[in-house]
């Protein structure tokens, strides 16, 4: 009937959508900070609610599922949590099922609706602009005290961060590049070791989509590589400034620092690590397909804290390797097919703040990772006439 077939891909649609989706990629990060600050709670089901949110906005179509990839990845989901919860039903299961839904499923479903990469691009600016201001004043304002509340607090405002240097780098705002170095050092300092990797990461690949040829990129990690050296050396007078500062003295990035520096070489983020992937490389070893989610921190009180591990010691050798090797064809192929600057530039901030998974818990319930996986079947997804593909630009 043709008073049923209502078009999905107006401006107006668009830009609901797209409000709506950067709102769920950021919600979790705004409940922390608005705790912190202002002691606001809420409840994180209200994600749940947005699904039908969006459904009724876009009329029901059931061609928003035209993105088989994003379907696929939502079928892979829920099967290797079934296969894991009848193979080792073990108690962590429904803390796991609940971050993996939330986290995983939500986004894989809310990335399936239309979208205009303009107005997505500029609604995360505008999150990536609150956030930071949110947590910043929660740090001067002493709301971060212990050891993880730095860790979710460094991850978090980098997360802001990031986007905001992507777009500063790309777009060639050196104005906002100089204005944004006070905030990138107090990260560094009261943050982990991790947002480091993710900053130094967004670095690395924003100057290599810069420059065109090879010689300018090898001369760009050679000056930076001579750069992070000498910058060792002057690590240990900056810490007896920062000891003197009320808001940094005792903060993780500086207590981590002191016991890096304090050993004759530089081990690195990877110190005091050695136990935890001695038992991710012996699960390997005596698992070869794979031991499920969540059992590798319910056997060892542990999680195995890189990625590569996570995945072969849940999923094995065989389909593990698989997957490595599937994620970094999928990464190879949206550098390659990519042509909008805006969704390259989330690409890349997303694909950044992912290398944090070298060295954090797990990727189960991470949410980067996943959204990482939706940004990438954005990208290389089926395009039709009702694809989240398809931008006005």
């Amino acid at each position: 009937m043709k008073y049923m077939s209502i078009r999905v891909d107006n401006t107006a649609v668009l830009k609901i959508n797209s409000f709506i989706i950067s709102l769920i990629v950021f919600l979790n990060i705004y409940q922390i900070g608005l705790n912190w600050l202002f002691g606001i709670s809420f409840n994180m089901a209200i994600e749940y609610l947005f699904i039908p949110l969006l459904f009724m906005i876009n009329k029901f179509q059931l061609k928003i599922f035209r993105n088989y990839k994003l379907v696929f990845y939502m079928y892979f989901m829920i099967l290797s949590f079934t296969i894991t919860f009848y193979l080792n039903n073990n108690a962590m299961l429904s803390y796991y099922f609940n971050h993996f839904v939330l986290y995983g499923l939500i986004l894989l479903i809310v990335f399936l609706f239309p979208i205009s990469q303009e107005y997505l691009y500029k609604y995360i600016l505008w999150h990536s602009y609150a956030i930071t201001l949110i947590y910043m004043s929660a740090l001067f304002m002493g709301k971060v005290s212990i050891i993880h509340d730095y860790m979710t607090w460094g991850y978090y405002c980098v997360f802001g961060l990031s986007f905001i240097l992507g777009d500063a780098i790309i777009n060639k705002k050196f104005f906002k590049l100089i204005c944004l170095i006070p905030f990138l050092g107090i990260a560094f300092i009261n943050g982990p070791k991790g947002a480091f990797i993710i900053i130094a990461a967004l670095l690395i690949i924003c100057f290599y989509q810069l420059t065109n040829s090879w010689l300018k990129r090898v001369s760009m990690l050679i000056i930076l590589s001579v750069l992070a050296l000498n910058f060792v050396g002057l690590l240990n007078g900056l810490i007896k400034i920062l000891e003197n500062i009320s808001f940094t003295a005792n903060s993780y990035f500086i207590n981590s620092l002191k016991s890096v520096l304090s050993v004759d070489k530089i081990s690195g983020v990877f110190d005091n690590r050695d136990f935890i992937y001695g038992y991710g490389i012996h699960t390997i070893e005596e698992n070869v397909f794979g031991i499920g989610i969540g059992k590798f921190q319910s056997t060892y009180g542990v999680f195995p804290h890189n990625i590569f591990l996570d995945i072969f010691s849940t999923y094995g050798i065989l389909l593990g390797g698989l997957i490595v090797v599937f994620l970094v064809y999928e990464i190879v192929t949206c550098f390659m097919v990519v042509k909008n600057k805006n969704q390259l530039i989330i690409f890349i901030v997303v694909l950044s703040n992912s290398f944090k998974l070298l060295v954090s818990k797990t990727f189960i319930y991470d949410p980067v990772f996943w959204l990482l996986i939706c940004i990438m079947a954005v990208i290389t997804g089926k395009k039709d006439s009702l694809s989240n593909n398809k931008v006005s630009n």
